[in-house]
């Protein structure tokens, strides 16, 4: 894992004030944003983003963004016609390249919870038999961003020490450090433009220690230094998985809270004001919704669970399941809401959203796919608006995707909004009652609506965490 401890051989040191090359393994979501930011503010640096998707490719190499992001448009624009480029040859890539991110998805092992790293260790093992026929002449940075187990940096930088036993013409030039993204999709970009913090872990290796002082000078460009934290790779591999699930754990927390609310009488989203206020609780994430969904927070709550258990620390791990159950109970307890109030056999509902929150296309984990089969289970049709969304298939058929959200709403028997779109804020109500059956339904799972208003023109209203209001 260690490289020579020469200042001869730390080739990227010499270099930081020359050109740099910089590779991305993965093409996602967080290699190819990661990349055209870094490259935004590096304009003498090349950077190369790898994948053996050949469409997803070609999709960028084309300017087309194959996801939806803010600002991811614009940012690929001005890297292709400088700095960036998109490939699949790594072998031709690599031999040149100072420090390589590994960004490769990381999924749930669906038997035992925790995050499988097969995808890293094979980008790994690319590397190393690209690097195997080559006399090595300078250092490269290994750098796990990916979001993985405790330890993974450990386990990779094991994997290289068997490596340069196998090739000592190539012994000790490579270097493995964390540092995980902090991305919120529909926000990627600002998370890092003005990120809250960047996260360095090196490991316990001066050598490592060096390569992570190379990297803050890289972020250092447009990061604050008092935002940029060095740490140890377990730190910083296990604060990853902590932010999220403290994430989690807000939003349950409040939804456990509405779920009281609605019994007494009271407003969710007042109890949230004042606990808010609070400085020492702040307010972000602490607002009522039908429940979170997503490709991380559920993820890193499930491996932060089964390095719980893995440890015996079971109390600790019923704990943190515990965040996930809520999320199970809020989403059906929404539902549970729909069936009280809406005989579902042969209704018509309109359902607004299906990725998981606005400005994403993304479905993954989306607790509006569960609540649609639900539904649709229990014999609704529906009638679905996302203009944003990947259409997703669902064993019945009785639904149909509408781009029109008046259309989808005309004869509908309800509304049911898992997203807060801002299309939501321009319908005209009053002409939309009209055209729904009578009485017209509103399920609001992220408060998005002026429910006093709506329950004036005529609509029975349901929110999560509020009374139920009725007409007048």
């Amino acid at each position: 894992m260690c490289i020579r401890d020469r200042q001869s051989t730390w080739g990227i040191k010499n270099q930081m004030d020359s050109t740099l090359k910089l590779a991305f393994f993965g093409a996602g979501y967080v290699g190819a944003t990661s990349a055209l930011v870094m490259a935004a503010h590096h304009p003498t640096h090349h950077f190369v983003v790898l994948d053996t998707n050949e469409a997803l490719l070609s999709q960028w190499n084309r300017g087309e963004p194959p996801f939806h992001e803010p600002s991811v448009s614009s940012l690929l624009a001005s890297g292709l016609s400088s700095n960036v480029t998109f490939s699949s040859d790594a072998n031709s890539v690599l031999p040149d390249i100072d420090i390589i991110f590994l960004c490769v998805n990381t999924p749930t092992d669906p038997v035992t919870g925790n995050l499988d790293t097969t995808n890293l260790e094979q980008a790994l093992e690319t590397i190393l038999s690209t690097f195997q026929s080559i006399s090595m002449t300078k250092n490269v940075l290994i750098v796990e961003k990916s979001t993985v187990p405790v330890g993974t940096a450990a386990k990779l930088g094991k994997r290289i020490s068997s490596f340069a036993f196998e090739n000592p013409n190539n012994k000790d030039y490579f270097s493995v450090m964390s540092n995980p993204e902090f991305l919120a999709q529909g926000r990627a970009i600002a998370c890092l433009t003005n990120p809250d913090r960047v996260v360095i872990g090196p490991t316990h290796d001066e050598p490592s220690r060096r390569g992570a002082a190379i990297l803050a000078r890289l972020y250092a460009k447009w990061v604050p230094e008092d935002k940029i934290i060095t740490t140890d790779a377990f730190c910083s591999e296990l604060g990853k998985l902590s932010a999220n699930c403290f994430l989690a754990q807000r939003i349950s927390s409040i939804n456990a809270m509405s779920a009281i609310c609605e019994r007494v009488g009271a407003d969710a989203f007042q109890i949230s004001k004042i606990v808010g206020a609070d400085k020492r609780i702040g307010s972000d994430y602490l607002q009522p919704s039908y429940a979170f969904g997503g490709s991380c927070l559920k993820k890193d709550v499930q491996c932060l669970v089964y390095l719980a258990r893995s440890l015996g620390l079971e109390e600790v791990a019923t704990y943190w399941n515990s965040v996930l159950t809520m999320n199970d109970y809020q989403r059906n307890r929404f539902v549970a809401a729909i069936k009280e109030r809406v005989p579902l056999e042969e209704a018509t509902l309109t359902i607004v959203g299906l990725s998981y929150k606005k400005d994403t296309d993304d479905i993954r984990d989306s607790p509006a796919i569960d609540v649609c089969s639900a539904l649709l289970d229990s014999g609704a049709n529906l009638r679905i608006f996302d203009n944003a969304a990947r259409k997703l298939s669902f064993p019945s058929t009785n639904y149909k995707y509408r781009s029109d959200l008046y259309e989808a709403l005309q004869d509908s028997h309800a509304l049911i909004i898992l997203n807060d779109y801002d299309d939501l804020l321009k319908i005209d109500f009053e002409s939309v009652y009209k055209t729904m059956k009578k009485p017209p339904h509103i399920f609001d799972g992220r408060n998005t609506l002026d429910h006093f208003h709506l329950s004036h023109l005529g609509f029975r209203v349901y929110c999560v965490g509020k009374p139920f209001l009725t007409e007048g």
